[in-house]
């Protein structure tokens, strides 16, 4: 969702939600591990709203594991989310960009898309592929007015990372965990064009008034 609004847990699917200084905003469920899901998603959205400007891939997964330990199933369960799923949100928003005139996609990768982590095999390999895949879309997308920027923050304190000590994040170059909402981020392979004028993320899947420019 935009910066400037959230579901809850009851919002239904479907539903606008707004405060009451914010533009028209709507929730829709996406499975993106689906291509058929994600052509509906960005359907409704410019149907309802207008052509998407912004697109932030930030649905993610791990499985903790060594490589012998983890299954094969666990491994292509995380490059699907992670890395899959990233993709086939660029090339389903790819044509409304165009038709927006341009704008911005945004893949969330992390420190792991930088340096090696033991015990993560398939999510650092879906974040490398995740920042190689952003550098091949800014090229491709270049021409049309899209950047493409990936950012790689480091470890943050949720439920993904419960249990872990401030030792694991002693080789970070600021060696604490980020707390949610106040997290610095790195970003690479941005192609140089001007921001878009109208905004929209997903990952779920939303898109501002047509009138709106958040920058």
């Amino acid at each position: 969702m935009p910066p400037w609004s959230s579901p809850t847990s009851g919002t239904p699917r479907g539903r606008t939600w707004r405060p009451s200084s914010a533009p028209p905003a709507r929730y829709l469920h996406l499975d993106v591990t689906g291509e058929d899901a994600w052509q509906r998603a960005l359907a409704e959205t410019e149907r309802d709203l207008g052509p998407v400007s912004v697109l932030v891939n930030i649905a993610g997964i791990i499985d903790w594991g060594t490589m012998e330990e983890q299954s094969p199933a666990s491994f292509r369960r995380v490059v699907d989310v992670n890395l899959t799923g990233a993709w086939l949100g660029m090339r389903a928003a790819a044509p409304s960009l165009r038709r927006a005139g341009g704008g911005v996609i945004v893949p969330m990768s992390s420190l792991a898309g930088l340096t090696a982590y033991a015990g993560v095999g398939a999510y650092a390999a879906s974040k490398w592929g995740l920042r190689g895949l952003t550098k091949v879309a800014a090229l491709e997308l270049a021409p049309d007015r899209v950047r493409v920027c990936s950012v790689h923050p480091g470890a943050i304190r949720t439920r993904m990372t419960a249990g872990f000590g401030d030792a694991y994040t002693a080789g970070q170059p600021v060696p604490r965990f980020g707390e949610p909402g106040r997290s610095p981020a790195w970003c690479s392979s941005s192609s140089p064009r001007r921001p878009s004028r109208r905004a929209a993320s997903s990952s779920w899947t939303a898109a501002s008034s047509p009138g709106h420019r958040p920058y």
